[in-house]
């Protein structure tokens, strides 16, 4: 069974449900492959982040988060952590909180990749899915997706339109 990723903008548009019809096509195929258990659909703690700064007063917030809720979510993998160190002795105290990258992310931001879009596509190859879909168009060119094809062939990012030759 193929593991599905929902990137946050194709949670976005199944809860407002406004999206081009050539795309909303893949979006109910996927939802009735999910449906009838052919595919498993997941998500992660990115995409409420995400949502959380996008919908902050929208009217149609409740609709989305309840499309987001009903997704199952992949472990949270952190994209940096603090690394704090110390050093004391009679009079000197002295502290620094370097951070550390998480490899795969930094390696995705070297891709060309933003943080977040970083992020989902990190934590979608660690919980092992097949399909990362996204709408995505701006973040994921054409030359960055083959790019990431050809480092990390496990995981096909893919269009809500190409789910109907690919699945």
């Amino acid at each position: 069974m193929k593991k599905v990723y929902l990137d946050n903008n194709i949670i976005s548009a199944m809860g407002k449900d406004d999206m081009p019809s050539e795309q909303a096509c893949g979006i109910a195929i996927i939802s009735a492959m999910f449906d009838v258990e052919h595919v498993t659909l997941c998500t992660s703690h990115v995409t409420e982040e995400e949502l959380d700064k996008e919908w902050r007063e929208d009217v149609k917030k409740p609709e989305v988060l309840q499309c987001y809720n009903r997704i199952p979510q992949v472990p949270q993998v952190k994209r940096q952590e603090w690394q704090g160190h110390t050093y004391a002795d009679r009079g000197t105290v002295l502290a620094w909180l370097p951070i550390a990258d998480h490899p795969l992310w930094s390696k995705l931001r070297a891709v060309g990749l933003k943080e977040l879009d970083a992020h989902h596509l990190m934590v979608a190859i660690l919980a092992e899915c097949d399909v990362f879909l996204t709408y995505d168009k701006k973040s994921f060119t054409k030359f960055r997706r083959a790019r990431i094809a050809q480092e990390y062939p496990q995981i096909q990012i893919m269009w809500p339109s190409e789910v109907l030759y690919c699945l």
